[in-house]
């Protein structure tokens, strides 16, 4: 009886430990092609500061316990920022649609000298994927972002980066 009861723990702690993985394999499939290029008359920055999160002011990081990934696209006459908070811990990430729900993104647009009021874009779903990248000590990350948007009409869009992050200087 003993026996049988040993077997049948040693099968069960082998089936769980078999089934458990770290990112069920989202990260894996992350690779460094079809980056997306950023637009047409436009500069980009992908940027990324360790121990930091979100502020209340556009743009700008407090001291915190996340990765702090974010892009800006500024053009003449506006600016978008996209800035996602994931763990600090290890070199590979993965945040699901229910975090991204949840608010581990914002999303903030700029424009001055626009003759109209600021969409009210809300971040709806979406997904993140990032590896840690460490060539010749120069340490950058590869993430891939895809971001589903709203503004409480019928209007919906998608935003798709794909890109290397550097340290923020």
């Amino acid at each position: 009886m003993k026996s049988i009861l040993k077997s049948l723990l040693a099968i069960i702690l082998l089936c769980t430990a078999l089934s458990c993985s770290k990112d069920d394999g989202y990260v894996d499939t992350l690779t460094e092609a079809d980056l997306t290029q950023c637009p047409e008359n436009s500069n980009c920055q992908y940027l990324y500061a360790n121990n930091a999160d979100f502020s209340g002011n556009y743009g700008e990081l407090s001291n915190g316990s996340y990765r702090v990934f974010y892009n800006e696209v500024r053009t003449s006459y506006r600016s978008t920022l996209v800035s996602l908070k994931a763990p600090m811990k290890g070199e590979t990430f993965f945040i699901d649609n229910s975090a991204i729900q949840k608010g581990v993104v914002k999303f903030d647009y700029s424009c001055p000298a626009c003759n109209y009021a600021a969409p009210n874009y809300k971040v709806t779903g979406g997904y993140s994927k990032g590896k840690k990248l460490n060539t010749s000590g120069n340490e950058r990350w590869l993430v891939e972002t895809k971001l589903f948007f709203a503004d409480g009409t019928d209007f919906k869009d998608t935003v798709y980066v794909k890109q290397y992050y550097y340290p923020k200087p």
